[in-house]
């Protein structure tokens, strides 16, 4: 019995560092990047000047499609909708978040979540975004 107990607390730490060792691969690969695209959306939202940005204007990277996924998507759903498992566990179902998922060559390269205030949406005009329609719109409520 007590051979099983220190088994199973065996496994249960292997599984879990496991676990913390993917989670910080995808930090590694996203983290940088990440915040400080979040960042830059962060401030366009805040001004209410602005009723649209191009998401080309905000990344200094390479991508090829992106998806805005608005607040309490599932993982399940958002896998679907771009075709492929992003890897990670990045909920939507939090608050007044939105998600943006970038891919180049169908494979998921960034996941940004964007926080907003509750009085506008954000959208984009065809659904996918590419380099070329990249246009998010934000409204706000008055």
């Amino acid at each position: 019995m007590k051979k099983l107990s220190l088994l199973l607390m065996f496994l249960f730490l292997l599984l879990f560092l496991l676990a913390q060792g993917m989670s910080h691969t995808f930090e590694e690969s996203n983290g940088s990047e990440s915040n400080e695209l979040q960042t830059e959306v962060y401030s366009i939202l805040q001004d209410e000047d602005i009723e649209e940005f191009s998401l080309s204007s905000v990344t200094d990277f390479s991508w090829d499609q992106a998806h805005l996924f608005p607040p309490y998507t599932l993982n399940e759903d958002i896998a679907m909708d771009i075709g492929t498992d992003f890897g990670t566990e990045v909920t939507v179902s939090i608050g007044e978040t939105y998600l943006l998922v970038f891919l180049e060559e169908d494979k998921v390269i960034q996941s940004v979540p964007v926080v907003h205030k509750s009085e506008m949406r954000l959208s984009s005009r065809n659904g996918t975004l590419t380099p070329i329609n990249d246009v998010i719109m934000i409204k706000r409520r008055e």
